[in-house]
């Protein structure tokens, strides 16, 4: 049997969240009637993609697989994510951003380039 190294929890953890990241974004995109919203969502998607696909193939190299766990809060942001809720609900609710986050709070939103279309 391999060693497992140390930090294979949080490489699994990664390629997991990135992969959910993928998901909700793909069905926020597919539901928005937001066109540039929609563009923006295209490509962070991407890029989520991207990531879960290198910490994949990190895991496959060391001789492991993803190990995902069902989680309640992911299909619960999945439903609303493909819902016809509002971009700002899936905003707050998905990605945490509240009215008067700011960057002299010290809240990272105003970092994120989604944070611009809802500013």
């Amino acid at each position: 049997m391999k060693e497992k190294p140390s930090y294979l929890g949080l490489l699994n953890a990664i390629a997991v969240g990135e992969a959910r990241g993928h998901a909700l974004l793909v069905a926020w995109r597919e539901a928005t009637t937001d066109s540039s919203l929609a563009d923006v969502l295209n490509v962070v998607a991407i890029r989520e993609q991207e990531h879960a696909a290198a910490f994949t193939k990190r895991l496959c190299e060391l001789g492991f697989a993803v190990r995902d766990k069902p989680s309640s809060q992911f299909e619960e942001n999945l439903r609303l994510a493909a819902s016809d809720a509002s971009d700002v609900v899936k905003f707050q609710r998905i990605l945490g951003y509240q009215p008067g986050d700011t960057e002299s709070s010290g809240n990272a939103a105003k970092e994120d380039p989604l944070a611009d279309v809802f500013a």
